[in-house]
């Protein structure tokens, strides 16, 4: 008796539901390495660092440490362990997310707001794909405790790796930074203040040595700092940046969203004080966003926005836990189903839509279309590795 009231002290039902997402994502990790157009150059890139010691990115502007990572556990263990590896940083990310967002919420919206974000499915298919999504948000996360314990050097290094996975994600760490700087300043902390100005430059000292594999690839240049982009116009980015949004949650949750805040802003009869770590998600949203629209193109590049795009709405609802628990069921049907307003005409050699037109159609789910896709491109055929160098070489002609 005494030795399982010990084990239900140490095992917490959050931690319990963690190691079922863990299991999930390995279940899913299991039909191949993703169907990402850049998975399989960063394999063979990272495959070739290790075996002959010359660096080339996988694209511009380089991602080293995940490319090292994903080719280093793919050559001992396929997809199986590369897509392992993916799996747990996915599922320790949603830990490290819950334990903070407790602070600010009770423990059933707490774990809610939890379960949206980890069964989102484009958050399920990069933690059980060999892709740097995942990297970079788990080393934030990271980089975030280490801030939180008042580690500022260690948070400083882990940064620069969040960076290294995705250069992309560096208006985050900014905000990051910058409420921590704020917040300092509020509470008079002016030791903590100085040694948090001292590990941002070190953050971005350690980030552009990072890089240097890069520069070196590219010449001594810094060429490896241009990125692939259609020759769209205004309305071409302001379209793709609206739909992609719209889709990063889903049709009937993105509406649900709209239709909630309204409803409680109109029941509401005072604001209330919006807590000082919002308003930095708030600022966070809204600069990574100014980016996204700037280069409108994948969804999963919207994926850190998932960690304040949630809690945020569920604090403008008054965590409501019906209204979240909707959305929780509306975000796992979107899995399985999913509600198009468009058709597209493709340019399959530019890898990008080149035109829509309006066409309501119920197709299947996104994370059964990517299953799907794995399968046919993976498990179907058999792949060897000679045949992922191809898939590789193939992928990269259009990068």
């Amino acid at each position: 008796m005494n030795k399982r009231k010990s084990i239900k002290k140490h095992i917490s039902v959050p931690g319990l539901i963690c190691i079922g997402f863990f299991v999930l994502y390995c279940i899913i990790g299991l039909f191949g390495y993703g169907n990402d157009v850049d998975t399989y150059a960063m394999i063979r890139q990272g495959q070739k660092v290790l075996s002959s010691h010359g660096y080339f990115p996988s694209r511009p502007p380089g991602y080293f440490v995940s490319e090292i990572i994903i080719g280093f556990t793919s050559m001992l263990g396929s997809h199986y362990l590369s897509n392992m590896f993916s799996a747990l940083l996915g599922a320790i990310s949603i830990y490290i997310f819950y334990t903070f967002i407790k602070r600010y919420f009770d423990e059933k919206v707490s774990l809610l707001i939890t379960l949206v974000v980890a069964l989102n499915p484009y958050y399920i298919i990069a933690a059980s794909s060999s892709m740097d999504y995942i990297y970079s948000i788990f080393f934030c996360f990271c980089g975030i405790c280490c801030l939180d314990r008042r580690k500022y050097f260690i948070a400083a290094i882990i940064f620069a790796t969040s960076l290294s996975a995705r250069l992309s994600n560096s208006l985050i760490v900014f905000a990051i930074y910058v409420g921590y700087l704020i917040f300092y300043l509020i509470n008079g902390d002016k030791k903590a203040f100085t040694k948090l100005v001292v590990s941002i430059p070190l953050a971005m000292i350690i980030t552009i040595l990072f890089y240097v594999p890069s520069y070196i690839a590219y010449g001594n240049s810094f060429q490896f700092l241009e990125y692939g982009i259609g020759d769209w116009n205004y309305f071409g980015h302001f379209a793709r940046f609206i739909y992609k949004n719209i889709y990063l949650m889903g049709f009937f949750s993105t509406i649900f969203i709209f239709i909630t805040i309204i409803y409680s802003l109109s029941k509401r009869k005072k604001l209330d004080a919006i807590p000082f770590v919002m308003k930095i998600g708030l600022f966070t949203l809204i600069i990574h966003e100014i980016l996204f629209l700037k280069v409108p193109i994948e969804i999963s590049y919207l994926l850190p926005i998932l960690f304040v795009l949630v809690p945020i709405w569920a604090f403008m609802v008054r965590k409501n836990v019906v209204f979240i628990s909707i959305m929780l069921l509306l975000t796992v049907s979107y899995n399985f189903v999913n509600v198009e307003l468009l058709t597209f005409e493709r340019d399959y050699v530019k890898q990008e839509a080149v035109d829509a037109n309006v066409d309501i159609s119920i197709n299947t789910g996104v994370l059964v279309d990517d299953i799907v896709k794995r399968w046919c491109l993976w498990v179907v055929p058999k792949l060897t590795q000679d045949d992922l160098y191809i898939i590789s070489a193939e992928k990269a002609k259009n990068i």
